[in-house]
């Protein structure tokens, strides 16, 4: 993909895939944003199975007028299918200062929330990552004791989340971002971390943590997305020792691609994982 944005200093990237009755209420939220700064827009879904391309395209001809900035990509192939992942795939030819994630089965609260989030970058040059509260909305049978919603809510219970300034390190400990709540500083992610993003998960999260190899983390207290959690969702209905398992490989691969303080808390961790 050739390099985007090259005129405003924000980028919005909103991936799809299988989202077919959610993607435009993302896409919605996102244009309905308040901010006095141009931003691009840019649409990336992953070979979906059901109808979420023709949403889309549906979407962008009522709406053609309002995105005058925008890239959309639709592809035939999945990523993930070729090895690949998509976030990193999506963000390395990004060159707007920040990037801002909304998946296409989220969307957000605040009309104010772009406008806040560059005014806290702007005003804090140590944040390479912020983000900010959100609200947990459940559709459907999700089971009590499925444990990506038992970890989600343990996450957004975490009252030392809620602190405006933490240290990159603790990310790296703990991961208490929820991806459609980030605005990340686009110089603050190596091009080549991305490149080796290849067969893991929690994609979302590394590239946070890359991020904090330059920075440290910023919180908003302000409640302005929502995550939706549903049954079919990527991470839905996977046993407790898959999720583990991907936890762990994410640490590996911090503890060999991250730098400096970064990679020496994953091996911390993982050194913790192993009863070392």
């Amino acid at each position: 993909m050739k390099r985007f944005g090259k005129r405003n200093r924000l980028t919005v990237a909103v991936l799809t895939f299988n989202q077919e009755q959610y993607v435009a209420q993302a896409l919605d939220s996102v244009m309905n944003q308040a901010v006095s700064i141009p931003f691009d827009l840019l649409i990336h879904d992953d070979a979906s199975t059901d109808t979420t391309q023709h949403e889309i395209r549906t979407w962008l001809k009522i709406n053609k007028r309002s995105v005058p900035n925008s890239k959309v990509i639709l592809r035939r192939e999945n990523l993930r299918e070729q090895g690949l992942n998509t976030r990193p795939a999506v963000l390395k030819p990004i060159r707007t200062e920040f990037v801002a994630w909304c998946d296409g089965d989220d969307y957000w609260t605040d009309r104010n929330k772009l406008e806040k989030q560059v005014n806290f970058m702007d005003q804090n040059l140590w944040c390479s990552v912020c983000h900010h509260d959100v609200v947990l909305e459940i559709e459907g049978r999700v089971p009590g004791d499925d444990p990506h919603l038992l970890s989600t809510k343990t996450l957004l219970a975490m009252e030392n989340r809620k602190i405006e300034r933490q240290a990159g390190p603790r990310l790296v400990a703990q991961n208490t971002v929820v991806a459609s709540s980030v605005m990340l500083r686009r110089s603050s992610v190596r091009d080549s971390a991305l490149d080796a993003m290849k067969n893991i998960y929690s994609t979302d999260w590394l590239i946070s943590c890359v991020a904090m190899e330059d920075g440290d983390l910023g919180f908003l207290s302000d409640n302005m997305s929502a995550y939706r959690m549903r049954r079919n969702s990527a991470w839905q209905g996977r046993p407790k020792a898959l999720y583990e398992e991907a936890h762990r490989k994410c640490l590996a691969w911090l503890s060999t691609h991250a730098q400096g303080e970064i990679q020496r808390e994953a091996r911390v961790q993982l050194l913790k994982l192993d009863g070392s």
